[in-house]
């Protein structure tokens, strides 16, 4: 709706002013060394999420179709086969970022390779539980989250550089994330997420569903 559009760019557009000065409060006091690790760790998590297999995004399109054609029970077959197949994929990329991390001699790429994954871990469940609310056409809580998120994450970011450097940089965004993660769980309704045993997936063939939907 119009209303919803409007209130998306709003959020959009807070988040945005925020985010530019706080750039530029965050480059003044941590400087171009600091800033290029934390780039570097970026970097990693950028690639870490290109090889997501991408069930979470199929299963939300088929999770719209099964619950506007009356199958909630299947669709929420489909959101425990599609999450259980991504947070084991995500137990895995946690383990390659933290071991690439070690093979850096700086400290904060160290460090910092394993609050990056901690992060990923964080936004991930974030993105699950929107996928959720987005199946759920629950817009309104939506919009609130990315408040949250836009918000608090420059502001814990200039925080965060003032009190610890590049290790505050990365600590930041995991707050927001797990703050969003909260939110959900307190506003909305439970998911049903049940993780989903190996005998159950193979039953109806759901992953090879979710999966060929996953290539369009």
């Amino acid at each position: 709706t119009n209303e919803q559009g409007n209130a998306s760019f709003l959020v959009n557009l807070a988040g945005g002013a925020v985010a530019f000065f706080a750039n530029f409060i965050i480059a003044r006091r941590v400087g171009p060394e600091v800033l290029g690790a934390v780039g570097l760790i970026n970097l990693w998590l950028l690639y870490a999420g290109l090889i997501r297999p991408g069930l979470v995004s199929a299963a939300f399109r088929e999770m719209l179709h099964l619950g506007g054609s009356g199958r909630p029970e299947k669709a929420l077959h489909v959101q425990n086969v599609a999450f259980t197949y991504e947070g084991a994929l995500l137990a895995v990329t946690v383990l390659a970022l933290v071991l690439g991390g070690r093979r850096y001699d700086d400290p904060l790429l160290r460090l910092g390779m394993a609050l990056g994954a901690a992060a990923f871990v964080a936004r991930s469940l974030s993105r699950f539980q929107e996928t959720i609310q987005w199946a759920g056409h629950r817009f309104e809580l939506i919009a609130q989250a990315n408040l949250i998120t836009r918000l608090l994450t420059p502001l814990l970011s200039i925080l965060g550089a003032y009190l610890w450097g590049g290790y505050g940089l990365l600590l930041a965004p995991i707050i927001p994330a797990l703050a969003v993660v909260y939110f959900y769980h307190r506003q909305a309704p439970p998911s049903g997420f049940k993780p989903t045993g190996r005998a159950q997936i193979l039953t109806g063939r759901t992953v090879e569903t979710v999966g060929r939907r996953a290539k369009y």
